[in-house]
This record gives C-alpha cells, structure tokens and sequence, in this order.
C-alpha cells in the first residue's frame, strides 16, 4: 500500500467518523437544557402578549414603575 492509498484510507476513516459522531454530539449538547428557577430577582417584570404589547406590569414596591413601553 502506497503512503497515497494510505492518507486516503484514514481520510475516508476519519469522514466517516466526524460523519457519525458530529450530529450524535450536535443534538446531544442541546438535550436536557430546561432549567427550572427556584428564586428570580428582578426589580421589574413584563408580561409580553402574543402580539408583542405588554399584557402586564409587575414591579417593587420600593421603586416607583414607570409607564408601558417606557425603559427602566
């Protein structure tokens, strides 16, 4: 076997090899991502509706909130 048919052979080998694994380490890193809080701190909290307008406004009791649509 010449050192051509050789650097072929574990070209093929190591396609095949990415070829099956990359898609098995792709959808595996993405599996079980949920993430479930147990406390969430936030000064201001938005309810956004489907349609993108907010729906309702939570905010501290210790600072005052401002009107829909506007920054904190």
């Amino acid at each position: 076997m010449t050192r051509l048919e050789r650097e072929v052979r574990l070209l093929k080998i190591y396609a095949l090899f990415t070829a099956i694994w990359f898609p098995v380490l792709t959808f595996g890193a993405f599996r079980g991502q949920q993430r479930r809080e147990k406390v969430l701190d936030v000064e201001r909290l938005n309810i956004v509706s489907a349609d993108g307008k907010i729906a309702r406004t939570s905010y501290s009791s210790t600072k005052a909130a401002t009107r829909s649509g506007d920054s904190p």
